[in-house]
C-alpha cells in the first residue's frame, strides 16, 4: 500500500473493508458504450483509424485527451482576449480557431479510446478521466458560442450552459445505472460538436452579427428562440433521465435516487441567483469556473461511484458552500472564495481518485509503463 493511497484513504475516511471492495470492483470493471450515430460509425470512424496510426505506441491515452483540452483553453483564451465581453465582436481568425481546435478536440476525444484499445492498455482511470476533461470543456466551449453567437452576459447563455450540463449529468445519472455509456443517433460528440464547428464558421464568415436575425424575434419579451429551446431541455432531460434512472429500482431506494437527481437543478438555480447578481465580466468567468470545478466534482464523483459500484455521495462540501452562500448578500469575496473551495477541492478529489486506480490497477496516469508493454506483447 502506497502512501499516497493511505492519504487519499484518510482524506475520505473510507474503512479499509470498503477500500478493498472498491479496488476489487475497479479491477473487475468491463467499460460497455454503445454509439449509435450514423456519422460516427459510418464516416468519421474511418477518419479516426487512420488519425490513431499516426500516434506512437508509446504514447498514454489520457495523454491524447489532455492534448486535445489544452486546444480548447487555447481557444477559449484567444477568445476571451479578443472578445472580452462576448458580444460578437472579435475578428474572423478567432471564431476560425475556435472551429479547428474544437475538431481537434473532438477528434483526439475519440482517438484515445482507440489508443487505449491500440495498445491494450484500456482502464476505468480512461473512462473517468474523459468525463472529467468533458466536464471542464463544456463550460469553456459555451463562453466561446457565447462570443460567436453575441450573447454576452444574458439569459440565452445561461440557458445554454445550464441546458448542455445537465444533458451530460443525467447521462451520466442514466450509465450508472444501466452499465452502460450509451450514445443515442444524434449525440452531443457527434452531432452536437459538429454543429457547433458549424455555428463558429457561420460567425466567422458572415459576422456574430447574423445570428441576432436568425434566432431572435420581434415580440415585447424579447426572448430568443434559443432560450425557450433551451428552457425546454432543462425541463425535459433532467425528468426523462431520472425515469429512466428509476426502472426496476427497490421503493426504499427511490427517494435518494430523486435527492441525487435534484443535486444539479438544485445547484444551477443557486447559479443564476448569483449570475443575476453579477457587476461585471470579470465576476461572470471567475462563476463560470467556480461552476466548472463543481460540476467536474459531481462527474469525477458519480463516475468513480460508478466504476467502484458503490452509492453516489448526495452531499459535496464545496457544491453544497455555493448553494449555502446565495442565503447571504452578495458579495464579491464570497464569489472568490467559493472559486478557491471549488479549485482546491476538485483538485484533491481528482488527484486522490486517480492515485487509488494507479495503485489498485498498478498503471500510470499519463505513461505506459513497461509492464504494460511487455502484457501487450504477450
Amino acid at each position: 500500500m502506497t502512501s499516497q493511497t493511505i492519504y487519499y484513504a484518510n482524506l475520505r475516511s473510507i474503512p479499509m473493508e470498503e477500500r478493498e471492495e472498491r479496488l476489487n470492483n475497479l479491477r473487475n470493471y468491463k467499460y460497455v458504450a454503445v454509439d449509435k450515430s450514423l456519422l460516427s460509425n459510418y464516416v468519421l470512424n474511418r477518419l479516426w483509424e487512420l488519425v490513431v496510426s499516426l500516434f506512437p505506441r508509446r504514447l498514454a491515452p489520457n495523454l491524447i485527451t489532455v492534448f486535445g483540452f489544452i486546444f480548447i483553453v487555447f481557444a477559449c483564451a484567444v477568445n476571451v482576449y479578443y472578445d472580452y465581453e462576448m458580444v460578437g465582436a472579435a475578428p474572423s481568425f478567432v471564431y476560425y480557431t475556435n472551429a479547428v481546435c474544437l475538431f481537434i478536440y473532438m477528434m483526439f476525444d475519440a482517438v484515445d479510446g482507440k489508443q487505449a484499445r491500440r495498445t491494450k492498455t484500456g482502464s476505468p482511470l480512461g473512462q473517468l478521466f474523459d468525463h472529467g476533461i468533458d466536464s471542464l470543456v463544456a463550460t469553456l466551449t459555451v463562453i466561446m458560442f457565447t462570443s460567436s453567437l453575441g450573447f454576452g452576459r444574458s439569459l440565452e447563455s445561461f440557458l445554454f450552459l445550464a441546458s448542455s450540463k445537465l444533458i451530460f449529468y443525467f447521462v451520466s445519472f442514466e450509465e450508472y445505472f444501466t452499465h452502460k455509456f450509451v450514445l443515442s443517433y444524434i449525440n452531443g460528440p457527434t452531432e452536437g460538436i459538429l454543429s457547433g464547428i458549424l455555428v463558429f464558421l457561420v460567425s466567422a464568415i458572415f459576422k456574430p452579427s447574423c445570428w441576432s436575425w436568425l434566432l431572435r424575434n420581434d415580440l415585447s419579451s424579447h426572448v430568443s428562440n434559443i432560450s425557450l429551446l433551451g428552457l425546454f431541455f432543462i425541463v425535459v432531460v433532467p425528468l426523462s433521465g431520472v425515469i429512466s434512472s428509476i426502472r426496476g429500482i427497490k421503493t426504499g431506494d427511490k427517494l435518494t435516487v430523486l435527492l441525487q437527481a435534484l443535486v444539479p437543478i438544485i445547484f444551477y438555480t443557486c447559479f443564476y441567483i448569483y449570475f443575476r447578481q453579477l457587476k461585471n465580466t470579470f465576476n461572470f468567468y471567475v462563476l463560470m469556473l467556480t461552476e466548472a470545478f463543481n460540476f467536474l466534482i459531481l462527474i469525477v464523483e458519480m463516475s468513480y461511484a460508478h466504476l467502484t459500484r458503490r452509492d453516489i455521495p448526495i452531499a459535496w462540501p464545496s457544491v453544497t458552500m455555493f448553494a449555502f452562500c446565495v442565503y447571504f448578500t452578495y458579495r464579491d469575496i464570497y464569489l472568490y472564495g467559493l472559486f478557491l473551495f471549488a479549485f482546491i477541492s476538485a483538485c484533491l478529489i481528482v488527484f486522490g481518485i486517480i492515485n487509488e486506480i494507479c495503485d489498485a490497477l498498478q498503471i500510470g496516469c499519463f505513461t505506459i509503463r513497461n509492464e504494460e508493454l511487455m502484457n501487450k506483447k504477450n
